[in-house]
């Protein structure tokens, strides 16, 4: 994919975002036909919007190479915020267990070991990622362009943080999403290792183009359970039982 049309796809996904105007698809020239050309477009897109990031979405347990994309400064919200859900142009909403950094990994020569990425671990938080899509939702997008636009990322909203947390299972954590009046479940999914190992990944590779991790940062470890986003008015909330809960008002 050459840099024009890296940067052309950037700059249409970036107007979406901004505008809140749906596309109706990107130019052929304009589609990643590979993962490390998604990659460029997450990069020139963050590039143009001139934000710093706030952390990065990452699958952890899906492999030893996980998909990544770093998440915008702008788009992270806590207690007392609220999700415009026409402006994010939001659509799904996930439970996922957040992880906030309390020392900068910066990049260096020698790989981070896993037992170093988990000492800068300042906290984990029970966490809400808002999916939207910058295209009209009767199309079907390729999953490379998903990629490209931060994997459809559009918000997330950040609960308490655990300081101690060592010791939870994350492997059985018990999660229960409400929106409105619907109730979704789940009792299991990635544990502490296989989210010490994505997360070690990444500090060793996409994360040093950004200057590795950040002392404050907040990187979400993947869906544990999922559900549409619903109507203005109601409230998405997510009890993440001895991690806590974390909610977020629709509008």
């Amino acid at each position: 994919m050459i840099e024009k049309c890296v940067v052309a796809a950037a700059r249409n996904l970036l107007s979406a975002r901004r505008s809140g105007f749906y596309l109706e698809g990107l130019a052929d020239d304009f589609v990643p036909e590979s993962v490390e050309a998604a990659y460029a477009v997450q990069d020139k897109l963050v590039e143009l919007s001139e934000e710093a990031i706030g952390g990065w979405k990452i699958a952890a347990g899906t492999g030893p190479q996980p998909l990544c994309s770093p998440i915008l400064a702008g788009v992270y919200r806590s207690g007392g915020d609220v999700l415009n859900i026409a402006g994010s142009m939001a659509t799904i909403v996930e439970a996922e267990v957040g992880v906030r950094f309390g020392k900068e990994l910066p990049p260096r020569d020698t790989p981070y070991s896993r037992q170093e990425v988990q000492a800068a671990i300042a906290s984990l938080h029970p966490s809400l990622e808002i999916l939207g899509t910058r295209f009209n939702p009767k199309l079907e997008v390729p999953r490379l362009t998903v990629i490209a636009d931060l994997q459809n990322n559009s918000g997330v909203a950040v609960g308490a943080a655990k300081e101690n947390w060592q010791d939870i299972d994350l492997s059985r954590l018990a999660i229960t999403l409400r929106i409105g009046t619907a109730v979704s479940t789940v009792d299991n999914g990635p544990s502490l290792t296989d989210m010490l190992e994505a997360l070690t990944w990444l500090a060793n590779g996409r994360a040093r183009g950004y200057g590795g991790f950040k002392t404050g940062q907040v990187i979400i470890t993947g869906s544990r359970v999922n559900a549409p986003v619903s109507c203005p008015g109601e409230t998405v909330s997510a009890d993440f039982g001895v991690l806590g809960a974390v909610s977020l008002p629709l509008v």
